[in-house]
Formats: C-alpha cells, sequence, structure tokens
C-alpha cells in the first residue's frame, strides 16, 4: 500500500513564497487574497499563478507510481446501494470513479462528477472509508485554501447529507480543522465567507480517522451546485507567510438524498350545514371523504361527540336517509389534533373527559341514514358552537378514513 508523504519545510516555504508572490502581482493583502475568476488577470500574474501553484497541493498527498491510474465501481448504481445510499443525487458520491494522470491534482487527474472550484484540490488513490480506494482532498485557513464542487439539481426541499471526513497530516497541521457544504446557485471563489441558500459548517475536528458525519436541511429556493471547502478558526491561521498554519481536510462516501414527507393518515371530517333554533345539521362538506379520510392528521379541530337517546322528533324536522334524525344530543370539543386519535376508544374518551359519562365521538350513521344528521345542540353556551361552516372530526364504522385506520 502507497505510504502518505508528509508535508516537507520546503514545499512551505514554496506556499508561504507562492502566496506572498500572488498577492503581491495581484496588490492584496495576503489575509483577503482569493482567487481571480477566469479571465479577469493579467498575463504576468497569470503567469506568476501558473509558476508558483502547482506545487502547493503536492506534499500531502499519496505518493504513486506517475503514470495513468484508474479505479472505477463497475456498476455504480449497485455500489450506492450498498453503502446504504438509495437514489443518490451526486454523480461519483463515493470516489470510486477517478483517472490519475501526471499528478493527484484535478485537474489534470480526473474525478467524474466533480470539479475544481477554486485552485487545485486532489483525489487520494489509496484506500479511502470502507477500504475503497479513492477520496478528495483539499486544504485551507481562516480566509482562503482550495474548493471543489459538485454540479446539482435540486428544487427547493428537505434534504439529507452523509459524508466520511477525517483531518490529513493531523500531526503537523493546526487543530482542529472544520469543513463547510454549501448548496448555491452557482459556486463562489470566496466559499469562506459567502453563506449558501444551505450552510453545513462542521464542528471543529480532530479526527485523523475517518468518521462519518450527517445533516438534514431545508432550502426555499432551488440551488444548483454544492461546493465543499476546508477552513480553520485558529487565530493565527490567516497565512501571512504561516503556511503551517494551513490545515488539510480529506473528503469521501458522500450520500445526498431527498427527504421525502411523512407518510400521514386522514380523517374524515363534516361541518355545520344548518342551524334552526336549538337543532342543528351536521354532515358532509365539499371535501369529505368517507372512505379514505380528508383531513391530515396533523390537523387540529374540534371533534363532534354525541350523548346517545330517544328524543322525539321536533316539528319542523322530516327526516330522511341522508338528512336522519339522531335522537340525540351533539357537542363540539376544544380542537385537538387528529394525530393523537390513535384509537376509537381514545376518541371517545375525549369525548367523556369533556363531557361526561356516556358521551361519545359522532358517527357517520348515527342519524339511521348516512351524510348528514339533524341533533339538539343544547343550551345557547353550547350552541354558539355550531357555527354555519365549522369543520370538524367525525368518524365512519365501516370504512377505514378515520385517523387510527386509513391508510397512509
Amino acid at each position: 500500500m502507497s505510504q502518505i508523504a508528509q508535508v516537507s519545510p520546503r514545499s512551505l516555504a514554496r506556499l508561504s513564497l507562492a502566496a506572498l508572490a500572488i498577492s503581491a502581482s495581484l496588490g492584496l493583502n495576503p489575509v483577503s487574497a482569493q482567487r481571480t475568476p477566469a479571465g479577469s488577470l493579467s498575463a504576468a500574474p497569470r503567469a506568476a499563478l501558473a509558476a508558483a501553484l502547482p506545487d502547493l497541493p503536492e506534499s500531502p498527498t499519496a505518493s504513486e507510481t506517475a503514470g495513468n491510474l484508474r479505479a472505477a465501481a463497475p456498476n455504480a448504481a449497485e455500489a450506492e446501494l450498498a453503502r446504504g445510499c438509495r437514489d443518490n443525487l451526486l454523480r461519483n458520491g463515493d470516489v470510486s470513479d477517478f483517472t490519475v494522470g501526471g499528478s493527484t491534482n484535478f485537474p489534470p487527474s480526473v474525478v467524474p462528477g466533480w470539479s475544481p472550484s477554486v485552485y487545485t484540490p486532489q483525489v487520494g488513490p489509496t484506500p479511502g472509508f470502507g477500504g475503497a480506494r479513492g477520496w478528495l482532498l483539499a486544504w485551507g485557513y481562516g480566509q482562503g485554501g482550495e474548493s471543489f464542487q459538485q454540479n446539482v439539481n435540486l428544487p427547493a426541499g428537505t434534504y439529507r447529507l452523509t459524508l466520511a471526513t477525517r483531518q490529513h497530516n493531523a500531526s503537523t497541521n493546526p487543530t482542529p480543522a472544520r469543513y463547510r457544504v454549501a448548496f448555491r446557485n452557482g459556486a463562489t471563489p470566496n466559499p469562506w465567507g459567502t453563506p449558501g441558500a444551505a450552510t453545513l459548517d462542521s464542528a471543529p475536528m480532530t479526527n485523523a480517522t475517518w468518521a462519518t458525519q450527517s445533516y438534514t436541511f431545508t432550502t426555499t429556493t432551488a440551488t444548483n451546485v454544492m461546493q465543499v471547502n476546508t477552513f480553520n478558526a485558529n487565530s493565527t491561521s490567516a497565512v501571512r507567510g504561516r503556511t503551517e498554519r494551513v490545515s488539510w481536510m480529506a473528503y469521501d462516501s458522500f450520500c445526498l438524498q431527498k427527504v421525502k414527507p411523512a407518510a400521514l393518515r386522514r380523517g374524515m371530517t363534516w361541518t355545520v350545514r344548518e342551524v334552526r333554533d336549538r337543532l342543528v345539521n351536521v354532515g358532509n362538506h365539499s371535501g369529505t371523504n368517507a372512505y379514505a379520510g380528508d383531513t391530515p392528521e396533523t390537523a387540529v379541530l374540534p371533534l363532534l361527540c354525541i350523548l346517545p337517546g330517544n328524543l322525539p322528533v321536533p316539528a319542523g324536522i322530516t327526516p330522511d336517509f341522508y338528512h336522519g334524525w339522531s335522537k340525540s344530543q351533539v357537542r363540539l370539543t376544544t380542537p385537538v389534533s387528529g394525530s393523537v386519535m390513535n384509537s376509537q376508544i381514545l376518541a371517545d374518551g375525549i369525548c367523556a373527559t369533556q363531557f361526561g359519562q356516556g358521551w361519545r365521538m359522532g358517527e357517520f350513521h348515527d342519524g339511521s341514514g348516512g351524510h348528514s344528521f339533524w341533533a339538539v345542540a343544547g343550551d345557547p353556551s353550547v350552541f354558539a358552537a355550531f357555527k354555519l361552516g365549522t369543520k370538524f372530526w367525525t368518524f365512519i364504522n365501516d370504512q377505514n378514513a378515520n385517523v387510527w385506520n386509513s391508510v397512509p
């Protein structure tokens, strides 16, 4: 197995000189100097950049024989399933597909799905997280360093990202190190100082062996790039000629998945259709679904309760199958979440608790027919709760349309 080379003083010195040379050529303070967008540098700074940078990322890489080294998963979809990442929204998330050319920088190396966004991050061709060959590497400090990215197509929504990270050469680089994963509309040359639509900053880390991290996040706007960079928050981490303050972080096993909304049960609801003196007609509204339920269990609504009786049909009421007479009193509870009613017994208990023994939840067929029935609303204080259009929970005894038995 290849050995991992340590950062040499000579390489560190060249990094320091390179940073200072670039800053001088751009006329910038070395602390705040960032990569300039392509096409904006004059010929002289471009030449200085080309001459100074190639050595920067090469010191901490694996020393492999130069040439074309390629490792690729035989079937990317199967590999993703095997590592527990179904429907990964990222390409080559486990970095198992790569080609190493003259150096481990990319470019000239190629890592399908991944591209540099600031300077030249690297691909590690040695075993990474889980033992498979292939991982990514980037250095950073307080205000600059390397960054890599992958283009994505994420509508607004909730997502889960997992990845594996470790400090690289932790014995010679400042600890703790940190990283940032940001989801943006377009990559930025300054990911250290620019938050994204979703910005996932790690806690300070000192682990020299691989450890997995997991984040669940929500974006309110669509994003098209995931950008990753290394940084640290040490007080002396700005380069200023102190290249030993640069931290390195290794990355592997990215898994980005859409979080599907939790499947909710639904419950049947009715409404107050008519009020007349102390009488109320309760029944279907335009959205009532007596077969599968119509309202998510997360809704907070009153519960229709009934005290079964044998009251005579009031004058002026002519019952029929669709407008039955319940012979009973009804009341509405204070609003309750449908999710608390995990059984009819529990729902009946809410009625009994609020109104007394004998009260239970109102049912679709309580009028000896279906779809609606008349009932007595009681004294004026009770009657006032039955306003036209008021929506409430009701149950049905021969369909799976209740919050405790509907199909999510």
